[in-house]
């Protein structure tokens, strides 16, 4: 059963994207970008 359904989540993502350990790996590297993008904007919001 279990090998069922980790066929039916394989077949739901992108082929890109495997569902081990690939959706928290997105997740991380999004939240990465998003608290280093903010830092930018903190250091050029200090500044001036």
């Amino acid at each position: 059963m279990s090998i069922k359904e980790s066929k039916e989540k394989q077949a739901r993502w992108p082929g890109s994207f495997t569902p081990r350990g690939g959706l928290r790996f997105r997740l991380i590297f999004g939240l990465f970008l998003l608290a280093g993008g903010f830092l930018c904007w903190l250091l050029v919001a200090l500044r001036h």
